[in-house]
């Protein structure tokens, strides 16, 4: 995707990086967990094939051990993760209640009218638990095997093909209207509810391309499921050295606020991160 690279072309969304915080709004300076108390982690989004809702199961079960206390993984999906996020932004400020936030939980501030929570004041960072890329992909009865080639395609035929993403304002959604803009290209955006049905949909050919994170991508590229024509990062990426990259500014940022203790929670999750990432 080297042939795109400019200035102009950047996959600010090329990341999707998860976080997880505490719900902070209305919590006393120096609120305490209560040791034996069911911890709940909320994710944003549905269950099963998609990044946030893996990573949430794998640091839920090592973060019980380490606690030995109960803590559960919770989907609550819509709006582009605006859904789950008020729920947990209405949870009692208790130290109970864990929001796995991804790319989302930032740029919706931008992309949504009177946001039903504060990212800011109503949640405080823990850590920083994942980052993955997100990468193109297309049908295999697309004939392009490059982005150059994909592009070239499009332009041949403005207006007849089309993409999934897992709903509008997503980090797909956005990636792909990036795409669109940068390289002058005319494709058609089909939302959907979840990742799931748009991924299936994208497997049955239902529909014809797809920003996809490489989690999910890569298996179904092996089995020929999908044909990914690149990663977006600005360099070769660690996680899949294997695949061509296109142009690419990852915006990350954060915000400490005061309020809620949050120190019982870090070192137990940066150690579960540690033994599920074997570091």
């Amino acid at each position: 995707m080297t042939a795109l690279s400019s200035s102009k072309f950047a996959c600010v969304w090329g990341v999707v990086g998860a976080i997880i915080c505490l719900v902070l709004h209305g919590a006393l300076p120096g609120a305490a967990q209560s040791p034996g108390r069911q911890i709940t982690i909320i994710v944003p989004y549905s269950a099963g094939n998609n990044t946030p809702d893996i990573v949430a199961r794998l640091i839920a079960q090592e973060l019980q051990q380490r606690l030995g206390q109960p803590v559960i993984v919770e989907n609550k999906p819509g709006a582009s993760g605006n859904i789950g996020t008020q729920i947990a932004a209405r949870a009692a400020p208790d130290g109970h209640t864990l929001l796995l936030a991804s790319a989302a939980f930032a740029q919706n501030v931008s992309l949504f009218r009177n946001l039903p929570y504060d990212p800011v004041t109503d949640f405080a960072p823990i850590i920083q638990i994942a980052e993955v890329f997100i990468a193109l992909a297309v049908n295999p009865k697309v004939p392009a095997t490059s982005a150059p080639d994909f592009v070239n395609y499009l332009r041949a035929r403005p207006g007849r093909l089309n993409y999934s993403s897992p709903g509008r304002g997503t980090p797909q959604h956005l990636s792909m209207e990036l795409f669109k803009l940068a390289a002058g290209v005319d494709i058609t955006h089909v939302p959907y509810s979840a990742l799931g049905p748009a991924v299936q949909d994208l497997v049955g050919g239902h529909v014809d391309a797809m920003f996809l994170p490489i989690p999910v991508s890569v298996p179904l590229a092996r089995e020929s499921k999908i044909r990914l024509l690149g990663v977006a990062t600005r360099s070769e990426s660690e996680q899949q050295p294997q695949f061509p990259h296109c142009s690419n500014k990852a915006l990350t940022a954060s915000r400490s606020t005061s309020g809620m203790d949050c120190s019982r929670l870090r070192e137990p999750l940066a150690q579960s991160l540690a033994a599920i990432t074997g570091s």
